[in-house]
């Protein structure tokens, strides 16, 4: 990619022109001088797959850019600590060793169950570990962080937005001891997960959504705490997750950044799973089965304009879709 004087970072960093394509869209709606910036907790669970640690580096570099003031992060889900350790190792790699972390809760009371939901599509922690950080010292209980936070944005007058990524225990938790704090401190939501406003203006959590399942009455009480305070909200569903198609060498051209190399090994290994389920016994016919692959994770229909018509497993030769398929899924 050619690269070009647009906009520079001292002497050295010259971004390339689809970076800057990205940054002067975010120019255009930096906020006026002295107009406030969002001031963000994100709660995440870090480790588990690529999103939320990739989610975090984007955040922090909005940080950095001062689009946004990253108060916060929060680790749940098990196992929260060694999520937590994640968080900071990620925070401390992009040089941001001031932002705090705190450690939240496994998920759910249900522990046996959040266990198996953590790892129900594949584990990745181990590709995590250069990342965690070796000692617990700059890791906080994450409710007392989290008010903290919003007792000094109460004492500002200013508006908390989360980014909420993972299980809503934690922050129906702090709603049920903090109400009148949550009311005051926080504004908007940004929500990973799922829900629908039913004709009669009431919201309907989407209960297979694994963010809400982890703790599905906490993600009840949340939602319903919302609705009564008409605190703003946005949601994107796993559909949108799927829709956003991230090219195989999303994160190779920057492997010599730690956590960049992290991500690649995630997203390989992530790539080559959703491969192996698509194309099994079980699914190749299903919602998410061979043809979801090929349409939603690779250019095969794409180049394979003729056979847009015949998008119907029995009319495609199964071995030459597989063999696509597998190609596809070793380049990443």
């Amino acid at each position: 990619m050619p690269r070009g004087p647009f906009i520079t970072v001292g002497k050295e960093n010259v971004f390339t022109s689809d970076e800057h394509s990205a940054y002067f869209g975010l120019l255009q709606y930096q906020p006026s001088s002295g107009a406030p910036i969002p001031q963000v907790v994100m709660y995440g669970d870090f480790g588990k797959d690529y999103d939320d640690v990739f989610a975090l580096a984007i955040l922090t570099e909005l940080h950095d850019k001062k689009f946004i003031n990253l108060r916060g992060v929060i680790a749940n889900v098990v196992d929260a600590k060694y999520r937590a350790r994640i968080a900071r190792g990620v925070l401390d790699a992009v040089k941001c060793p001031n932002i705090p972390v705190g450690c939240g809760t496994d998920g759910s009371v249900d522990k046996t169950k959040m266990t198996s939901l953590a790892t129900r599509f594949g584990s990745y922690e181990a590709e995590y570990v250069a990342l965690e950080a070796k000692d617990d010292d700059r890791i906080e209980d994450g409710q007392g962080l989290m008010k903290r936070i919003c007792e000094d944005a109460q004492r500002r007058d200013m508006k908390i937005t989360l980014v909420l990524t993972s299980s809503l225990c934690d922050i129906a938790q702090f709603i049920k001891n903090e109400r009148q704090l949550y009311e005051d401190a926080v504004g908007n939501h940004l929500i990973q997960g799922g829900y629908e406003i039913r004709k009669d203006k009431s919201i309907k959590v989407d209960e297979e959504a694994m963010n809400n399942l982890y703790d599905i009455e906490s993600a009840k009480y949340f939602h319903s705490v919302l609705q009564q305070l008409q605190k703003p909200s946005s949601v994107f569903t796993r559909e949108v997750a799927f829709a956003v198609r991230l090219p195989g060498d999303t994160f190779k051209t920057a492997t010599d950044n730690i956590v960049a190399a992290c991500l690649d090994k995630v997203q390989m290994k992530q790539e080559r799973e959703f491969f192996e389920r698509a194309f099994s016994k079980e699914n190749i016919n299903g919602k998410r089965g061979a043809l979801w692959y090929l349409e939603g994770r690779t250019d095969y229909f794409r180049t394979h304009r003729e056979e847009i018509p015949y998008r119907k497993l029995d009319d495609l030769n199964k071995g030459m879709i597989r063999k696509v398929g597998r190609s596809f899924a070793d380049t990443k």
